[in-house]
């Protein structure tokens, strides 16, 4: 069948060539550093093995817009682990023994907060959901922005898909919130969206046609295209190297 579709068997190829190198660095990690060069090494191998092989799908809209209905569906038809990005800042700041948090003079929730706090926040979750036995992971309100997506594939996981969320703002966000949030998510949907990875879904539809929204969605994500096409996918978040 793989040589009926040239690039299916592009993925096979690369997927088994990731699992050699995998492989490889496991048994480095086993062995443990060699000398002083490599001190840092099992550690970078060990946190390499347990989010390289994690699932991501990535779900945000602007403030306010109705999630539950569309991450329900998209949790019961993948089965894959739910995470708030949300709640999990929210109980690093109330924990308050974040050094990101000492950065700030007041932890209130809707300040400012560093991007990476963000991503390593969400990165120390999953690898203990993965040494627990997860892979998959519909993580919601994430990312905020390009700056969490590129910091997010560089140093955790690739962004498998990002699941988009439009419609009518609500009376209970203002205009500006919107409008930033918007502006924010815009690139993370565009440069994801040209890598055929990302998708919108409007949740002011009428009932029966969100169902159907979700349904294809659901029908492209579990597609073997659609897994090739992530097998094979580049950081698209990564500057271009200058020319010459």
């Amino acid at each position: 069948m793989s040589e009926n579709y040239p690039f299916l068997a592009q993925a096979r190829r690369r997927l088994e060539a990731e699992t050699k190198a995998v492989e490889r660095n496991a048994r480095k990690l086993l062995r443990g550093p060699q000398n002083h060069a490599d001190t840092n090494v099992p550690n970078e191998y060990a946190r390499h093995i347990m989010l390289r092989d994690a699932q991501v799908v990535c779900i945000n809209g602007p403030p306010g817009i109705e999630r539950q209905t569309v991450v329900l569906e998209l949790v019961v038809a993948l089965g894959f682990y739910p995470v708030s990005v949300f709640t999990l800042v929210s109980d690093e700041i109330a924990d308050g023994t974040s050094p990101y948090v000492a950065m700030l003079q007041t932890p209130v929730l809707g300040m400012k907060l560093p991007d990476r706090m963000y991503v390593e926040v969400l990165s120390k979750y999953l690898e203990k959901r993965i040494a627990q036995g997860e892979r998959r992971f519909l993580v919601i309100d994430f990312p905020g922005n390009e700056s969490q997506a590129a910091i997010f594939e560089e140093d955790a996981s690739l962004i498998g898909a990002f699941v988009y969320l439009e419609g009518k703002r609500p009376e209970q966000t203002s205009e500006e919130a919107w409008e930033d949030s918007v502006a924010a998510s815009r690139p993370v949907f565009e440069k994801l969206s040209g890598a055929g990875r990302a998708f919108k879904i409007n949740v002011d539809q009428d009932p029966r046609e969100l169902r159907a929204n979700i349904a294809d969605v659901v029908e492209t994500l579990k597609s073997m295209s659609f897994v090739a096409k992530v097998l094979l996918a580049e950081d698209v978040f990564r500057p271009a190297p200058p020319p010459g």
